[in-house]
C-alpha cells in the first residue's frame, strides 16, 4: 500500500515545549510532546525509570499514540529518538525530510549525518498489540534498527539519512549515553540475529507465529536488593520476559520471591562488594556486561535492566522503577505499588520468654551508607542497657563484647536469622528491604545518601526510615563526602533517636496502638509519602515553520551542533537548579567536569 503526501500523522516527542506545524498544507500532523517526569505522571508526563532505556521510551510514546485512536481510525506515527534533545531547527529538518518520506513508505528510520537514528516512521498498521518488539531498538545506530523493524514487522523498512541533521553535540535527555551505548546496540544487534534464524516462514501469519514465540530474557544480573525489588515488580505486572540473567550469588532470591522466573546464571565475581570497591574502584555496568554478554545464548530477545538513567533523583520507587522498564505505562499515581499498595502482614516470631531480639546490619555496600563506628558502638551499648538482646549480622569479621556476632552464610540462613529476631536496625540495603516488603518484620532503615522514596516501604506500624533531610542527599558519592569529607554522612540520625524509635515500634506492634513518631526534623516519616502530584505547567507552544527553512538552515547549519550543546549545557544546570537546588547542581557539574578532565 502507498502511503499518501500529507495524510494524517501523530508524532511523538520528548520535549519541554509543545510544538505545533504552521504551514498550510501539515494541519493534519499533530505533535504530541512529552517529558520524562521525576514526579508527576499524566499522558504527556512519562514515568522517569532509571531501567527504562531510550528504546523503552519510544514504545510507550508509540503505546501512547495509539491510545488515543477509535478501531478503524488509526494513522501513521512518528517517534522522534528520545536518546536525544533535538533542538527547534533539527526537528523541522526532520520533519520536512519526513514528508518526502510519509509519500513513499511506511515505515523508515530517519538517521543524522552520522548515522544516528533521528526517529521513526510506523505504519498505521501496527498497533500496541505488538509494541513490545519496538523496545528492542537501538537508538544509536539506524542500519541496525532499520533492520530490526524489516525484520520483526514483515515490511520494507528503509534507512533514510538526512546530511543536513546532525544529533552529534545534542543532549541525550538524561540517558547514560556513552557508557551503554555498546548495550543498547548488542541489544538490538542480537534480536536482529534471532529473528533472521528463527522466523523462516513465508506465510505471514506462520511468520508472525514463529516470532511470537520467541521468548524475552531479561539482563539483571546483581545486586541483591536491585534482584528483590525486580522480582517484587515481576510478580505483580504481565511482561513478555521469562527468564533473567543473573549472578549465580544471587539464584536463591529470585527462585524464592519470582519463581515463575527462569534462571540463567553467569558465574562471574559478583561486583562491587568487598575492600577494593570501598577505596573508590567501581565496576561499571558496561564493563560488566562486557565480560558476559557474547557468552549468553542466542535462544531469545535481551533485554537491559542495569541502569539507563540516574535512579535516585526522581521520587518513584525502584520497584515501580522496574515495573515501566518491564513494560507497564503508570499513568497515574492510583497505578504504582509503593507505597500506596499494601504490604505483607505483620510478622512477629514466636515468644521465647526472654527479652526482645534486636538484629542489626549495618552494612550498606559503600562507605557512605555505613553508620560510622562510633554510632554503631553507641547503638549497641544503649541497646544493651535497656536490656534488648542484640545480634550484628556482619559481612566481614566484626567484634563488640556486648553482642552475638553473626556473618551472612547464605540466603536460607539469613531467612531462618531474621524470623528469629522481633526488629532489625539497618542501612539502605537488602535486609532491611526483605525484612519489610517480603516478610513484613518490624524494621528501621537509617538513611543517609540515598533518597528515601527510591526504596522506602508503605506507611506502617512495622516500618520507619530515618534520616536528617539533608538537602546534599542524593549525592551519588561512594566513598568520600563531598561536603566535608571523609567516609561518615552527616544524614544519618543520632543513636539515640534510633533507640526512641525503637521502642516506640516495638511498643506498637506488640500492643497494636500506633504510637506517636518522634521530632520529624530528625524522623522523617513524611518521606514514606509520595507528595502531591504536579501537574505539567502550561507555557506557550513553540511554532514549527517550513516558510524559511531554507534559508534557515543555510546560514544556522554550519555551527548548529556546537552551539546546541552549549546551550543544552547551559538548560540542563539550569534545570538540575529549579529541581533539585543550587548546591546539588554544582556538586555534579564538579563530579562530571572531573571525570570528562580524566578522559
Amino acid at each position: 500500500m502507498t502511503a499518501v503526501p500529507h495524510k494524517k500523522m501523530k508524532l511523538g516527542i520528548i520535549n519541554e515545549s509543545s510544538l505545533v506545524l504552521s504551514d498550510p498544507g501539515s494541519q493534519s500532523w499533530v505533535i504530541h510532546s512529552f517529558t520524562i517526569s521525576r514526579s508527576a505522571l499524566s499522558f504527556s508526563e512519562i514515568f522517569d525509570s532509571a531501567f527504562g532505556t531510550p528504546a523503552r521510551y519510544v514504545q510507550e510514546m508509540f503505546v501512547r499514540l495509539c491510545s488515543l485512536e477509535e478501531p478503524g481510525q488509526e494513522t501513521p506515527k512518528f517517534i522522534f529518538n528520545p536518546l536525544f534533545r533535538i533542538n527547534q531547527l533539527n526537528i523541522a529538518l526532520v520533519l520536512d525530510a519526513l514528508r518526502k518520506v510519509a509519500s513513499t513508505h511506511e515505515m523508515a528510520v530517519l538517521s543524522d549525518d552520522r548515522g544516528l537514528p533521528t526517529g521513526y516512521l510506523l505504519p498505521a498498521s501496527l498497533t500496541s498489540k505488538d509494541s513490545r518488539f519496538l523496545a528492542l531498538l537501538s537508538t544509536v545506530n539506524s542500519t541496525t534498527d532499520a533492520e530490526l523493524l524489516q525484520r520483526a514487522y514483515f515490511a520494507a523498512t528503509p534507512d533514510i539519512p538526512l546530511n543536513r541533521v546532525s544529533l552529534r553535540w545534542c543532549d541525550h535527555n538524561g540517558f547514560q549515553f556513552e557508557g551503554n551505548r555498546s548495550i543498547y546496540h548488542w541489544v538490538a544487534d542480537r534480536a536482529v540475529r534471532i529473528l533472521a534464524s528463527r522466523v523462516k516462514a513465508s506465510d505471514h501469519h506462520e511468520a508472525e507465529r514463529q516470532r511470537d514465540d520467541i521468548p524475552f530474557t531479561a539482563v539483571m544480573p546483581y545486586h541483591a536488593g536491585d534482584l528483590l525489588f525486580f522480582s517484587i515488580a515481576f510478580k505483580h505486572i504481565r511482561s513478555p520476559v521469562s527468564r533473567i540473567v543473573i549472578n549465580r550469588a544471587y539464584e536463591d532470591i529470585v527462585a524464592d520471591n519470582a519463581p515463575e522466573l527462569a534462571v540463567l546464571p553467569i558465574d562471574l565475581p559478583v561486583p562491587n562488594r568487598g575492600e577494593d570497591f570501598k577505596r573508590g574502584n567501581v565496576t561499571s555496568d558496561p564493563t560488566y556486561f562486557e565480560h558476559f554478554c557474547n557468552q549468553l545464548p542466542e535462544d531469545s530477545f535481551y533485554g537491559y535492566y542495569r541502569s539507563s538513567r540516574t535512579y535516585n533523583v526522581t521520587k518513584f520507587h525502584l520497584i515501580d522503577q522496574y515495573i515501566f522498564g518491564l513494560g507497564e505505562g503508570l499513568r497515574s499515581r492510583a497505578e504504582l505499588l509503593v507505597p500506596r499498595k499494601s504490604g505483607p502482614d505483620l510478622f512477629v516470631p514466636k515468644p521465647s520468654g526472654g527479652p526482645h531480639k534486636i538484629l542489626l546490619h549495618f552494612d550498606g555496600g559503600w562507605p557512605l551508607k555505613i553508620y560510622a563506628e562510633d554510632q554503631q558502638e553507641q547503638l549497641i551499648d544503649l541497646l544493651c542497657a535497656k536490656g534488648y538482646s542484640v545480634t550484628v549480622l556482619a559481612s566481614t569479621q566484626y567484634d563488640h563484647p556486648k553482642c552475638r556476632i553473626t556473618t551472612f552464610k547464605d540466603y536460607g540462613h539469613f531467612v531462618g536469622l531474621l524470623r528469629t529476631h522481633h526488629l532489625l536496625v539497618g542501612m539502605d540495603s537488602f535486609p532491611v528491604h526483605y525484612a519489610v516488603h517480603v516478610l513484613g518484620l518490624p524494621t528501621i532503615c537509617l538513611f543517609a545518601n540515598t533518597r528515601p522514596e527510591n526504596s522506602n516501604a508503605r506507611p506502617a506500624q512495622n516500618y520507619l526510615s530515618l534520616e536528617k533531610g539533608l538537602s546534599c542527599r542524593p549525592c551519588a558519592a561512594i566513598l568520600r563526602c563531598p561536603l566535608y569529607g571523609g567516609s561518615h554522612c552527616r544524614n544519618f540520625v543520632a543513636p539515640e533517636t534510633v533507640i526512641t524509635e525503637v521502642e516506640r515500634m516495638l511498643e506498637a506492634v506488640t500492643t497494636g496502638r500506633t504510637a506517636p513518631h518522634a521530632d520529624p526534623v530528625t524522623s522523617l516519616s513524611a518521606v514514606n509519602t509520595f507528595d502531591p502530584q504536579v501537574k505539567k505547567s502550561s507555557s506557550k507552544p513553540k511554532f514549527i515553520s517550513f516558510k524559511y527553512l531554507g534559508l534557515k538552515s543555510a546560514l544556522i547549519w554550519p555551527v548548529l551542533p556546537y552551539s546546541s550543546y552549549l546551550l543544552r549545557l547551559y538548560e540542563e544546570f539550569f534545570a538540575v537548579v529549579r529541581s533539585d537546588g543550587l548546591l546539588l547542581a554544582m556538586l555534579r557539574t564538579l563530579r562530571f567536569l572531573r571525570s570528562f578532565l580524566r578522559r
